[in-house]
């Protein structure tokens, strides 16, 4: 899989045309994409990345994780910093072409048993930005109890407060034992993860 690095020109470039067709075409409520600010699991070696990490702290970009590695401290801080500066910019680009509730939703992980680099999470950062926020909960991973996605909602309303909708993408294919995207869940399953939800403070979507 590939994804687009944010700190090079595809986002300030083609992005913003395509975000720019979309509003005018369509007049959406708000907009958002699969993965808020890019993933965060791993470190991206691109000529954009180095030559930008070289200029905000004078280092190279680090080898590996370390977290008792100087570099790779600096690292994430100035990762964060560009993620929330990437963040800030969807949403002045959405509500300057479409007025001021046409927000970026962004769209949150709702996994936090990834890798330590994925369970550093910046939403902190964002709430200020955001009366409504997507997470990506689309379904029940084996692993998981129905209990997951309840307590998704609450430690999202933790961060953007009460008053913040969280809205959840629900695609309900099946996962067992491999992902069958042309197939889907049964009701029972799809209806108890639903409960889940409203349990946990996410409003239907």
């Amino acid at each position: 899989r590939y994804y687009t690095c944010i700190n090079g020109g595809y986002y300030e470039g083609q992005m913003r045309g395509v975000v720019k067709e979309i509003i005018e075409r369509y007049e959406p409520d708000a907009v958002a994409d699969n993965t808020a600010t890019g993933p965060r699991g791993f470190i991206c070696y691109c000529d954009c990345c180095r030559r930008q990490f070289r200029e905000y702290s004078g280092l190279e970009l680090p080898e590996f994780e370390d977290y008792e590695s100087r570099t790779f401290r600096i690292w994430m801080e100035w990762n964060q910093r560009c993620r929330v500066e990437r963040y800030e910019w969807f949403h002045k680009l959405t509500t300057g072409l479409g007025g001021e509730d046409c927000i970026y939703l962004g769209m949150f992980k709702i996994s936090y048993e990834k890798g330590l680099l994925e369970r550093v999470m910046d939403e902190v950062e964002y709430s200020r930005f955001n009366k409504a926020v997507m997470i990506d909960g689309q379904i029940r991973m084996n692993a998981w109890g129905f209990d997951s996605n309840s307590t998704q909602g609450l430690a999202m309303h933790e961060i953007f407060g009460d008053d913040t909708l969280i809205l959840e993408s629900v695609a309900t294919y099946a996962l067992a034992p491999r992902m069958l995207r042309k197939s889907a869940n049964t009701q029972a399953e799809t209806e108890s993860w639903m409960r889940s939800a409203l349990a946990g403070g996410i409003s239907p979507s």
